[in-house]
């Protein structure tokens, strides 16, 4: 008897269950297999301006005499929702551990061209042609500063040599400088701000003689005008990054080289500046082209959002999807 009561308790048991579970499998079996598109169904009334979505009445005014446009089925893929002009992958949900993605505009990289011809892909070639011309001004002069502080500041091969150990550390802090600022006024504006700046520097050591047989003027700034000049070429490299394909990367990174053979090929031409007309003229000239360098520059403005966006990295993005 026993052993039978246990055998009905079981066979219980086990209706209990089965019921349980054919509940359980019931609202999913009505519900139906879910699609990989939904459709959005929208109508906007032309009289009122109204918009109604997804089967709401209208009001009584459009259902008397307001003439609609007819319903439009718009197919959204499932997977990635779209919330506030940025793209969200579904699977993060609303506090998801998934990388987060792009804007949207990033995902839509392709601009309208600038005065006619300039897009995005130009971006690269500005860039290498603006250091061209850097280079070789730079060139000019950068290898003769010693001579000059040494012959016209009539400074000691010592005292050079420490503001020469001086000149890397106030360049590590300008480039943070350089970064904070492009956080907030953008990385092509901080660029074409220092370096302004610094050609303005220069030509201000060109036109004050005076200043050049006073150490405590000249020293500070040189350092200062150097530190300027060269704090901006980690952002611009992150723009070349940004906006070159992983595979010519190496190429676009060989025209360095180019540019410091520029440096020794321009070094020629400052040598003789200085040996037949003085620092001063040197100093002009090379202010002058550098100059040139920061016109090119200003094409980026147009070309490269404030807010940084990595080009490359939302084209392969949408190569993944």
């Amino acid at each position: 008897q026993q052993q039978q009561q246990q055998e009905q308790q079981q066979e219980q048991q086990q209706q209990k269950g089965a019921s349980a579970a054919a509940a359980a499998e019931g609202p999913l079996q009505a519900s139906g297999p879910t699609s990989s598109t939904h459709e959005i169904s929208t109508s906007h009334d032309i009289s009122t301006g109204v918009d109604t979505r997804g089967g709401q009445e209208q009001p009584a005014c459009e259902q008397a005499g307001g003439t609609q446009a007819p319903h439009h089925a718009v197919t959204v893929p499932a997977g990635p929702a779209y919330e506030g002009g940025q793209v969200r992958d579904a699977s993060q949900g609303e506090g998801g551990s998934g990388q987060p993605q792009l804007p949207q505009d990033a995902l839509l990289p392709a601009r309208e061209p600038v005065l006619g011809c300039l897009t995005p892909a130009a971006i690269p070639y500005i860039l290498a042609m603006t250091d061209c011309c850097m280079g070789l001004a730079s060139g000019m002069t950068i290898k003769f500063f010693p001579i000059f502080f040494r012959t016209e500041a009539k400074l000691s091969p010592s005292n050079v040599s420490l503001m020469y150990t001086a000149i890397p550390l106030a360049l590590s802090s300008m480039a943070l400088v350089a970064q904070r600022e492009a956080h907030f006024i953008g990385r092509v504006q901080t660029i074409v701000t220092n370096r302004l700046i610094g050609i303005t520097l220069l030509l201000f050591i060109a036109t004050h003689t005076g200043l050049w047989t006073v150490p405590a003027a000249i020293v500070p700034l040189y350092i200062c005008r150097t530190s300027i000049m060269n704090a901006q070429y980690p952002i611009q490299r992150s723009i070349l990054m940004d906006y070159v394909p992983k595979a010519t990367r190496a190429r676009w990174a060989s025209v360095e080289s180019v540019t410091q053979f520029g440096w020794s090929g321009s070094a020629a031409v400052g040598g003789f500046l200085i040996e037949r007309y003085g620092f001063q003229t040197t100093f002009f000239v090379t202010a002058s082209m550098q100059l040139v360098g920061w016109l090119c520059s200003l094409l980026l403005l147009p070309l490269v959002p404030r807010k940084a966006v990595s080009v490359v990295a939302a084209q392969e993005q949408q190569q993944g999807r």
